[in-house]
């Protein structure tokens, strides 16, 4: 009764005459239904109400009923009435087509799948979808039942998501009411999809997707197979299910055995498996051990696809392997002074410590072994190391001071970096242990950040290389001494410990402090504390406090990392507090190898004289002996006073001591112990940083074919305040509808020659691209907004498209 009276409420909405014929089942419910209009009984007294309906009441509404069936047309009397008006009927179908407003040539299809509309919440949902054709209704009735867009593209991922948790609910759904032919149906339409089973879809998706790039004529189903997945590893709501799917498909297929058949090179733009990557990964450091050449092209080329992030510290691990190679078979040492051989490291050497720290960096991340290529890069470095610091120590073995000409000594940091600043204020970081190869890598990393000017420069640590005598180094001071080899004195005083430093500080320059970071980083705006002070000296202990332990000296590469991350954190906090002006440097450096020195590689000493200090590099005392493993410098002429001696353990030998760790030392006069970095670091008022600029290289207009290539150009190398861009690039009609195949690249090139800056990329057209021919269509480049998920229109180009039909295997 309610439906009736709904649907007849709509139709006088629109009409004055409405006819309703039926056999008399429903005559009661005429009788008795309460609307406003006027009822007519219709039943042989057609004269009767055409006068009625036209003469005596011309602009009534009147529900005029049979309980006889329609009569033909021919022998109809009310024809030309029902022709004019409309004509009601009171089935199931007429009903719902009435509630939907739906065209009458819709009610076959609506009979054939009378079951779906039961239901009145599932009828209400189809009133949010435009339906003008079968093909709409039946895409409104699934999108109805998987609550999502009426789109293919949707019902699948839809129906993929609930695949990957084993579950079928949503496919049991389109069963129940026989919408899972009509979905078949579509799928063999526009994928060329031959079966009746989602897995078995699914599964040829995921493998088209494999043998796109390696064999087509294997090709399951068609392009749009290539052109969806693209879609869906770009679909962050997606991307997981795609990944327990492909996961699947692989184990299902076998694709190990089917890999073994296959050359890298086929490979390398391949991401459809995250096996495919396991074996590039094997390839690569095969490489490397046997001296092969290590293709460089192939990592660039994984960065931007599916499996990259998964894997990215091996990449990364690999990459770093390889810079250390290269850069130890090309290195040539031939420094014949202190000066230069201080210069070459300085300007280059650093290198091979710092890959080495990166190497281990990213191979301890990563769970996965490379326990071989491990221990070649171990022996590699330590013969780098070993013979740097050799020829190193040759030099020293005829001084009697370690003076460096063209770089500044610790001892001298207070004169010439702080005292002539002292017109503004001075925040002085000193990271302990913070080497010169480690303090590089943070000057690039502030670098690349905005408004910030940064230098670098570095200074020879005072010898022997440890904490007391290098912060003493870098206080105001006139004198050092010894004092019981432990203590350093500045002028007399005792320089131990933060409250004496304190003092000595204040001695030199009234408004001073010195403090641990921890302590400067609580501080806010506007305190007092802050605005009293002129000169800062900040303490802050990550790579010396984990790494100069025997239990914890294995994470030193970590230690550096963490460093970082906190000398930025002060760095900014010091320009929050308005400071404009910071220095960051360090007491000493340090010697690391990953791997556990064995007892036989330690140098036994004699322990002759009186010893005020010793650990695994240095002694300090009186009358000491020199050895083979030893160099001995009079304390005077390393610039402290008093009549001690120090014994320092030669290049990178470790002296046989008690306790300790082996791996992580310093104390000695190695390069790495020695070089140590001065960043400084100046807030501009302006922003400096900015992301590189890509141009699409359009060389034609119109596209004719469903497979083109299209080049991108980088228009500079990135470099200290250029950042590289990522952008997602495929083809769009105007209202939006994706044409192509989505491309995700990250636009990163570093080389100089503008030839390497050229990207070139190759789309693939849908079907629904035919819809739009003759029409311009938009090649975007896209970007999301950083820190947001909200993506912009960074570039576009227009082109007409004449693809006259669709061929999956157009050559290019």
């Amino acid at each position: 009764m309610e439906k009736i009276k709904k649907s007849l409420e709509k139709l006088f909405a629109k009409h004055r005459l409405i006819f309703w014929y039926d056999e008399g089942s429903l005559q009661r419910l005429f009788e008795e239904i309460d609307i406003p209009q006027k009822k007519l009984l219709l039943d042989g007294n057609e004269f009767g109400i055409k006068y009625k309906v036209l003469k005596e009441y011309p602009t009534e509404q009147f529900l005029i009923y049979s309980p006889h069936p329609r009569p033909k047309d021919e022998e109809n009397l009310l024809l030309d009435l029902i022709l004019a008006h409309h004509l009601f009927d009171a089935d199931k179908a007429s009903i719902v087509i009435n509630e939907l407003g739906l065209d009458l040539a819709l009610k076959n299809a609506v009979k054939k799948y009378e079951e779906f509309f039961n239901a009145k919440k599932r009828v209400e949902r189809l009133k949010n979808f435009p339906i003008t054709n079968e093909k709409e209704l039946l895409y409104a009735m699934i999108a109805a039942l998987l609550q999502t867009k009426a789109s293919m593209e949707d019902f699948l991922f839809a129906l993929l998501r609930e695949f990957a948790r084993n579950e079928s609910k949503k496919l049991s759904e389109l069963e129940k009411f026989g919408l899972d032919s009509y979905l078949f149906d579509e799928l063999a339409r526009v994928f060329g999809f031959e079966d009746e089973s989602f897995e078995a879809f699914a599964i040829e998706l995921i493998v088209s997707h494999f043998y796109f790039n390696i064999d087509q004529e294997k090709m399951p189903l068609n392009r749009e197979a290539i052109i969806f997945v693209s879609k869906w590893v770009d679909s962050i709501k997606n991307r997981e299910s795609f990944e327990i799917l492909s996961k699947r498909v692989a184990k299902r297929i076998e694709i190990d055995k089917i890999l073994e058949s296959i050359p890298i090179q086929k490979l390398q733009d391949v991401d459809t498996f995250e096996e495919i990557d396991k074996i590039i990964i094997v390839h690569l450091k095969n490489a490397l051990l046997k001296n092969d050449s290590f293709d460089e092209e192939i990592v660039e080329k994984r960065k931007n696809l599916f499996w990259y992030e998964k894997f990215e510290n091996i990449y990364n691990a690999l990459d770093h392997a390889f810079r250390l190679y290269r850069f130890i078979e090309s290195l040539h040492i031939g420094f014949r002074s202190l000066d230069k051989g201080f210069d070459s490291y300085i300007k280059h050497y650093y290198k091979g410590d710092l890959y080495y720290r990166k190497f281990l960096l990213y191979s301890k991340k990563e769970s996965r072994s490379l326990h071989d290529l491990y221990h070649a890069i171990e022996d590699r470095y330590e013969i780098f190391q070993r013979e740097i610091n050799d020829r190193w120590q040759n030099l020293l073995d005829k001084e009697d001071r370690i003076s460096i000409d063209g770089y500044g000594a610790q001892k001298d940091f207070f004169q010439k970096y702080v005292q002539p600043n002292l017109d503004k204020k001075v925040f002085v970081i000193i990271s302990d242990a913070l080497r010169y190869e480690a303090g590089y890598e943070l000057y690039q990393k502030l670098l690349e950040q905005n408004r910030l000017d940064v230098q670098i420069d570095a200074m020879a640590a005072s010898v022997p290389t440890y904490t007391q005598l290098g912060i003493a180094s870098l206080l105001p001071h006139k004198a050092l001494a010894f004092k019981n080899g432990d203590t350093i004195l500045i002028d007399g005083q005792n320089s131990s410990g933060s409250a004496n430093r304190d003092k000595i500080l204040k001695n030199s320059i009234e408004k001073s402090v010195y403090l641990h970071s921890e302590e400067f980083l609580g501080y806010k705006r506007g305190d007092a504390f802050i605005k009293e002070h002129r000169l800062f000296y900040i303490y802050h202990n990550d790579i010396d406090a984990i790494s100069d332990h025997a239990l914890s000296e294995e994470n030193c590469v970590f230690s550096v990392e963490r460093a970082f991350e906190k000398l930025q954190k002060i760095i900014k906090h010091v320009f929050n507090l308005n400071g404009n002006f910071v220095i960051v440097t360090a007491d000493h450096g340090f010697l690391y190898q990953d791997r556990a020195l064995d007892e036989s590689e330690f140098c036994a000493w004699e322990k002759i004289g009186t010893i005020e200090k010793s650990n695994r590099r240095f002694i300090i005392g009186k009358n000491l002996y020199e050895d083979r493993c030893t160099k001995k410098f009079a304390a005077k002429r390393l610039g402290i006073d008093g009549d001690e001696e120090v014994l320092i353990a030669k290049s990178i030998n470790r002296l046989r001591v008690k306790g300790g760790g082996n791996r992580f030392v310093h104390g000695g006069a190695a390069l790495q112990e020695l070089a140590i970095p001065v960043i400084i670091c100046k807030k501009r008022r302006k922003d400096d940083v900015r992301s590189v600029e890509v141009d699409i290289l359009k060389s034609f207009s119109k596209i004719t074919s469903n497979q083109i290539a299209i080049s991108f150009f980088q228009r500079e190398p990135i470099k200290e305040k250029i950042r590289p861009r990522t952008l997602k690039i495929a083809f769009y009609a105007k209202d939006g509808e994706l044409l192509s195949n989505i491309h995700k690249i990250t636009f990163d090139k570093k080389e100089q020659d503008s030839r390497d800056l050229e990207y070139k990329v190759q789309f693939l057209f849908n079907q629904k691209a035919l819809e739009y021919q003759g029409q311009e269509i938009y090649l975007k480049m896209i970007e999301t907004i950083e820190g947001t998920n909200v993506e912009k229109t960074y570039k576009e180009e227009a082109f007409t498209l004449y693809i006259s039909f669709m061929n999956d295997f157009d050559e290019l």
